[in-house]
């Protein structure tokens, strides 16, 4: 009997820097990185906030549209899935590394303020039924 595998991942947190396009082969990817806080009791009783950096990629169009939109310090949201990367170090040393591989990403706008003083609109999907769409 096969077991049941779920190997889902959705973060929200801001840009560490600019995303980067890179050609991989026939297509391109997109390297990022994103700060997630999580906010934790201290030992006093107060709580205070612990940043995880997380490294991702996005293949292809996709990622090409979300460097196109997003840069150092934006809030975002990322779905995905985990992935470990494996190589050798300078003397033949095993490294590894998880990163997250983004299916889709989302403008994220929690912080209400910011968007409001932009004077570039937020782009926004198009009507699912408009006959000019190839999908």
């Amino acid at each position: 009997m096969a077991s049941q595998n779920l190997n889902c991942v959705l973060l929200s947190g801001n840009l560490v820097r600019t995303p980067e396009v890179k050609a991989a082969g026939q297509t391109t990817v997109t390297v990022g990185s994103v700060a997630v806080n999580e906010s934790r009791r201290n030992p006093d009783g107060t709580y205070g906030d612990i940043v995880h950096f997380f490294d991702f990629s996005i293949f292809g169009k996709n990622g090409e549209a979300f460097a196109r939109f997003h840069e150092k310090g934006k809030p975002i949201m990322l779905q995905g899935k985990l992935v470990l990367d494996r190589w050798e170090g300078r003397n033949q040393e095993p490294k590894q590394k998880v990163k997250i591989l983004v299916d889709k990403w989302f403008f994220n706008n929690l912080n209400r303020e910011e968007s409001d003083t932009k004077s570039e609109p937020t782009p926004t999907l198009g009507d699912p039924n408009d006959p000019e769409i190839p999908f």
